[in-house]
């Protein structure tokens, strides 16, 4: 593992649980619980189970709440580009064309 730990780096280096665990501040049965649940992206080699560096750090700024007002309101009024809506009134269509 040292060697191709050397190999690796940045984002593609391997992280064992411990290290994910230690790193993130949990215990290593709740990096597991977020491998098994697919939250955090992880790989079986061998009889270890491996974090890559990125996928550590994609899943941290997943979890990072927005700090602004701003930041928290657009979870709630955000809609995407092809957003459809089904409406009785006639009024309602003329305000999305």
């Amino acid at each position: 593992m040292g060697r191709l730990r050397e190999e690796l780096t940045g984002a593609d280096e391997l992280l064992g649980i411990e290290e994910a665990a230690r790193l993130l501040g949990v215990g290593q049965v709740t990096v597991w619980r977020w491998c098994r649940e697919g939250a955090l992206p992880c790989a079986k080699i061998g009889r270890k189970w491996r974090v890559r560096r990125g996928a550590l750090d994609e899943f941290v700024r997943r979890s990072e709440r927005a700090q602004t007002l701003t930041g928290r309101l657009r979870v709630f009024v955000g809609a995407p580009d092809n957003l459809l809506a089904v409406t009785q009134d006639a009024e309602l269509r003329r305000y999305g064309a």
